[in-house]
């Protein structure tokens, strides 16, 4: 079975580089970029076309939700999941108009994020918590 292909959106380097490092411990996930941006988060996944995006909601330049809007207008089969540190229904509602697959909170433990990834990757909707 091919490593599931995440890109990771976050304009927190710390939090996105954590991530990563987490990420790349599952041998069924593969880290293949890094956007620290909306826009640099279009732009990758133009290149990179990836099965799986984490998206943070609020980041410069172009807010997650508009950039999960932006991608899947040109690759509606990736797997977008909203990332967020609040629980905010009307930001996750949002997203969920734009396209995204669910969402996931920032504090969330390895195994729920490695489910979370492989359900959007699945096509599945999942809302965490």
């Amino acid at each position: 079975m091919e490593a599931i292909r995440v890109l990771l959106a976050d304009d927190h380097t710390l939090f996105r580089k954590g991530i990563a490092t987490m990420l790349g411990q599952m041998p069924e996930i593969d880290v293949v970029g890094e956007a620290a941006n909306g826009s640099e988060a279009v732009s990758l996944a133009n290149d990179l076309v990836p099965d799986v995006i984490l998206m943070d909601i609020k980041m410069p330049e172009q807010n997650g939700i508009d950039a999960t809007r932006a991608i899947l207008q040109e690759n509606p089969h990736i797997g977008i999941i909203l990332v967020t540190m609040f629980d905010d229904p009307e930001s996750v509602f949002a997203g969920m108009r734009a396209g995204s697959r669910g969402y996931v909170l920032k504090e969330a433990e390895p195994e729920e994020l490695r489910r979370v990834v492989e359900a959007a990757h699945r096509g599945e909707v999942m809302l965490c918590p």
